[in-house]
């Protein structure tokens, strides 16, 4: 033993010293005669969702880095026998070769499998065997320390803590230490279970952890297969260095820091956290996961609740490919310093900040969302929807591409209005293309509004028309350049585009609906914005061009700033009304022979529609709300806008290639009721 002895001279200083007990090894027990296959053949439940995600580049390092062995399942102790460990405060009784007991330390130092049993209340086991694979079987232990880590990994090639199936297994750490997270004096007393080597946990029993400092960390790689796992903490629930693989189990985690984390100044080569399966209640006083290099949720199902920071976080890359997620959180709720691609699962949000924020880029290629409150949506400077099915609820912008961050995102930075939120389990307008080629929004596919962490119904955002929200005091606000679209931040030139090609978004903003302080391409998919009721902010708002080729888009706002789009082989249209017309409203769009063309229903005031759809062509049509005809009207141009009673109309800005800096906007005359 290299350092054990500093440890075992620490609990003799409090403790009287017991018998040193050895006993010879019960060599006609094999692992699978004593344990069962239940114990020791942990399965590897790796069954990732499919998603475009396995380019990214640190996916790829992260995958090359996680491999199983047959330590991790258990299979390698098959032929090994086992020694067994009774634990009790008057004796510790050990039958079997490789341990040994020095007042309540319980060393093991040979590679091996332990089955540990029995209680101490003040005392630890020890593991100091070089290059050594351990499998620690806990069947119904109780340990308590004071003084330092209940389970303490000296030196090993791997432990694999296994939970002996129906055990009831408790750690308890009363060390008020939470601080010391990295202090190399103190290293054993961190973590009720400190590892300074790989460590792996399974089995299908239950581990309690109770403590004042962290819960379980591995200076290595951190595994968990399987288990019930309850963590009650001061700081950190589970962490290792280089990466933390989940594959399975339960767990319950209260965190008075992180969750789940994985942090190193050595990026690239650690940091690096994925979920592939299990059950999760997080409440976490700081990040719920955050993995410094990669966070991957690719399966599983996560109850994330954080008081302070963000729900799933990392500095890097975020990949999202599975799994059902629930934050509720009060920072972002989705965040990473880099990119973010969400390719899979199913999200349902409530954040004080931002739903989805990346500093870099936000891909979001498939998967289900329901954002039910946030101050913004998506939030990056480059933004991409390829695919996905879902609906946002922004107190501020809907989808921002705000060049890195500013504050008040694109266009002016205009204040923000008031809005009303969708109708619970309906699919918010329920407006339909008829005959389409375009996939209409379907309202079974889209998560319902009830706030599944929680079971409640989440209330309304407040309806202020007149002032903008204010941004929560712990977002960070980057300099920026409105007239560019650019992030001058450290000089670090990002350009502002949001592009849209595929997938159903339903958007409701008290700002802008979709904002970008550059470009907005879309050239497929389904949009439709609910946007601001004031004059100070638009359902679409760009600050170079919004270009459309394809796809439909149905966007319904106040006139005051609005703007059109430029439509490039396909036909777009904007009508502004003479008066506001109340939330509930149904627009239709009839051709010639009074067949339905659109149909649009605002769940909020509004007084100017864009619409652009495969189903307008040149030709005649008529305009009705609520089944009152308005007027009729010629499309002849690939952009045609008129008011309500049918006269020509040219005032929302992007007409005509755009007015002012780039097609940027410009005050139109409102309605009067607006004025």
């Amino acid at each position: 033993m290299r350092h054990n002895s500093l440890i075992i001279k620490k609990y003799i200083s409090v403790l009287a010293v017991s018998a040193l007990i050895l006993c010879g090894c019960n060599n006609t027990k094999s692992i699978d005669e004593t344990n069962g296959s239940s114990d020791t053949n942990i399965q590897d439940t790796n069954n990732e969702t499919s998603g475009d995600v396995t380019s990214d580049y640190a996916s790829m390092k992260l995958d090359t880095k996680v491999t199983n062995d047959k330590y991790d399942d258990g299979s390698a102790f098959s032929d090994f026998d086992v020694c067994t460990i009774s634990l009790s405060d008057n004796e510790i009784k050990i039958s079997g070769d490789g341990a040994s007991s020095l007042s309540s330390v319980v060393t093991v130092s040979k590679e091996g499998v332990y089955r540990i049993s029995g209680s101490l209340t003040e005392g630890c086991i020890v593991v100091d065997a070089a290059d050594s694979y351990v499998n620690l079987i806990f069947d119904n232990v109780n340990l308590h320390s004071s003084k330092g880590s209940p389970v303490y990994v000296e030196d090993a090639k791997k432990v694999l803590i296994t939970l002996a199936d129906g055990s009831d297994n408790s750690l308890t750490d009363k060390t008020a230490n939470s601080s010391a997270e990295d202090n190399s004096e103190n290293e054993s007393s961190t973590a009720a279970i400190y590892s300074k080597d790989n460590l792996t946990i399974g089995g299908s029993g239950t581990l309690n952890i109770t403590g004042n400092c962290n819960g379980v960390i591995s200076k290595n790689q951190l595994k968990v297969m399987s288990g019930i796992i309850n963590i009650d903490v001061a700081n950190n629930a589970l962490r290792g260095k280089e990466y933390v693989t989940v594959y399975d189990g339960t767990f319950k985690i209260k965190a008075g820091n992180n969750a789940i984390k994985s942090y190193t100044d050595n990026t690239e080569t650690a940091g690096f956290i994925k979920i592939l399966g299990g059950t999760y209640d997080i409440n976490a006083a700081d990040n719920g996961i955050y993995g410094e290099y990669l966070t991957e949720i690719a399966g599983g199902v996560l109850n994330i609740t954080t008081d302070n920071k963000k729900g799933i976080k990392s500095c890097y890359s975020l990949i999202i490919s599975g799994g059902t997620i629930n934050i509720n959180s009060k920072d972002d709720a989705i965040h990473s310093d880099g990119d973010i691609n969400i390719a899979g699962g199913n999200l349902t949000i409530n954040t004080e900040d931002d739903a989805v924020h990346a500093e870099n880029s936000l891909t979001i290629s498939d998967g289900e969302y329901n954002i039910l409150s946030c101050y913004e949506g998506f939030e990056a400077p480059s933004i991409t929807l390829s695919g996905g099915i879902g609906t946002l609820v922004a107190k501020d912008d809907g989808i921002n591409a705000n060049g890195g961050g500013n504050e008040f995102g694109g266009g002016m930075g205009r204040p923000g209005g008031g809005m009303e939120r969708p109708k619970d389990g309906e699919f918010p307008g329920g407006n339909r293309l008829p005959d389409s080629d375009i996939n209409s929004p379907d309202t079974e596919n889209v998560p319902g509004n009830k706030d599944s962490v929680n079971n409640n119904t989440t209330a309304s955002p407040a309806n202020n028309e007149n002032s903008r929200p204010e941004k929560p005091e712990n977002s960070t606000v980057e300099s920026q350049d409105n007239t560019t679209g650019k992030d001058n931040t450290d000089n670090n030139m990002i350009e502002s585009i949001i592009t849209i090609s595929g997938g159903n978004h339903i958007i409701y903003a008290d700002g802008d609906g979709i904002d970008s302080n550059g470009k907005i391409i879309m050239t497929g998919g389904f949009v439709e914005v609910h946007g601001p009721a004031n004059n100070g902010n638009g359902a679409l708002d760009y600050n170079e061009s919004f270009t459309i080729t394809g796809g439909t888009l149905l966007a319904a706002g106040s006139s005051g700033m609005a703007q059109f789009v430029t439509p490039d082989g396909c036909y777009a249209l904007m009508v502004n009304f003479n008066s506001t017309q109340p939330k509930g409203t149904i627009v239709t769009i009839n051709d010639k022979s009074g067949s339905q063309v659109v149909s649009f229903t605002s769940e909020k005031n509004f007084s100017n529609i864009v619409v652009c759809s495969p189903n307008l062509s040149s030709g005649e049509y008529s305009l009705l709300t609520d089944s009152n005809s308005l007027c009729t009207f010629t499309i002849s141009e690939a952009s045609t806008g008129i008011t309500s009673d049918g006269s020509p109309y040219s005032g929302g800005g992007g007409f005509g290639g755009g007015h002012g800096n780039g097609g940027g906007r410009f005050e139109n005359n409102p309605p009067a009721d607006e004025r």
